[in-house]
């Protein structure tokens, strides 16, 4: 198997990392995607890997915690990585409403968490870069008024099934999830019962709730917000891709963080290209592409899709801020192809890391994955690092 460059896309959020952890806590929300048990499958072999790392000179003491309790309690230091397998059983599955998802929390200072899912069955791997929920509220909010706003993108355009998980940090948060109109109506379970996409769109969850919807339809255009944290994984499960059964999950970055410039470069191996999901949050929003005539998205939560050449570069420019997401490694209508297909929300030049972050690789791909970080100075190049 050929595993493309993992890229991990750095943001910033407004502020340094000093000054938004001075006061030492760092908690990040997960919920865990990738897996359907309820089609006659009784072990999916899913492991769900944190992947904890740290730039402290100290070593920072971290808490992972789920709905039953402590789950393990983790000591990450400057040097290397601190990995914890999670089983089958935290993996969000089908169409659900429950409380599986998990707190990892440190009172000490900031360290970094990104997930791996493994299957298996399938010899694959796919990853993402969490969020604190510390840096979740960010510039672009309403006066007065914090509010977690989310426009999904996901891809499954070439089979499987889309996917899109909430979870939220606080009892009683009150979350609204609008899915678009053309999607065919989702049946959620919860327990003997059950919501449907069509009627139900006002939730509340609880600390270690979450809710996952999934479809054969692209949940490009779903709004979800609320005045509490939450957080929002998109993804998707099954996707046929070449000779890989492919899936993909990305934790998304709230509107009031998106930005109106980006530099977007091909990650891929293959000669397919990769795919730019563009999603507006205004309406009327002109957008100009170097290689590509420029266009206007009248609607909000317009979706623009592009297909980015093996080897080139695009700089993209907005007149109101917007969302790219980058689909890397699709191999369709190539023959005898084996990429890993990946998903990646690309960080604005606005707001991207202009500091050292630690970042580790999954072991299985360590000598091929790449860590791309777009800076505010150095936009038009990117820097890659080894894997720690």
């Amino acid at each position: 198997m050929i595993f493309l460059p993992i890229s991990v896309l750095l943001l910033l959020f407004g502020v340094s990392i000093k000054e938004a952890y001075a006061a030492g806590n760092t908690t990040y929300v997960v919920a865990l995607l990738g897996q359907d048990i309820q089609n006659d499958t009784v072990n999916p072999d899913i492991n769900y890997e944190l992947v904890l790392s740290t730039n402290s000179t100290s070593s920072i003491s971290v808490d992972v915690t789920g709905i039953d309790g402590l789950i393990t309690t983790l000591t990450v230091d400057d040097t290397g990585k601190t990995v914890h397998t999670l089983d089958q059983t935290k993996g969000m599955n089908g169409s659900e409403y429950s409380n599986k998802s998990i707190i990892v929390h440190s009172a000490d200072g900031f360290f970094t968490l990104q997930v791996f899912i493994t299957r298996g069955d399938h010899n694959y791997i796919e990853g993402f870069l969490g969020i604190p929920i510390q840096s979740l509220a960010g510039p672009n909010q309403p006066v007065g008024q914090t509010v977690y706003s989310y426009v999904a993108a996901t891809f499954c355009d070439v089979g499987g099934y889309c996917q899109l998980a909430v979870a939220a940090l606080n009892d009683k948060t009150a979350v609204s999830i609008v899915l678009p109109s053309h999607v065919e109506e989702i049946v959620c379970c919860k327990g003997k019962g059950y919501h449907r996409s069509k009627r139900d769109t006002a939730f509340t969850l609880n600390k270690f709730d979450s809710i996952q919807f999934e479809s054969t339809y692209d949940l490009t255009g779903t709004v979800i917000y609320s005045f509490e944290p939450i957080v929002v994984f998109a993804g998707s499960r099954n996707v046929s891709n070449g000779e890989v059964i492919a899936h993909t999950v990305e934790q998304l970055v709230p509107s009031s963080h998106w930005g109106t410039e980006y530099v977007v470069t091909n990650l891929g191996t293959n000669g397919y290209g990769d795919i730019l999901k563009i999603v507006s949050h205004w309406s009327d929003t002109k957008i100009t592409m170097k290689g590509f005539p420029s266009f206007i998205l009248k609607n909000r939560y317009q979706t623009a899709v592009r297909r980015l050449d093996k080897g080139f570069s695009s700089h993209i420019q907005a007149s109101h801020p917007i969302q790219v997401v980058q689909i890397t490694g699709l191999t369709y209508a190539t023959e005898n192809e084996t990429s890993t297909l990946s998903m990646t929300v690309v960080p604005s030049v606005q707001n991207a890391y202009t500091e050292p972050v630690t970042v580790a690789c999954h072991g299985a791909a360590a000598q091929q994955a790449q860590f791309y970080i777009v800076t505010g100075n150095q936009y038009f190049g990117r820097i890659h690092s080894g894997c720690t």
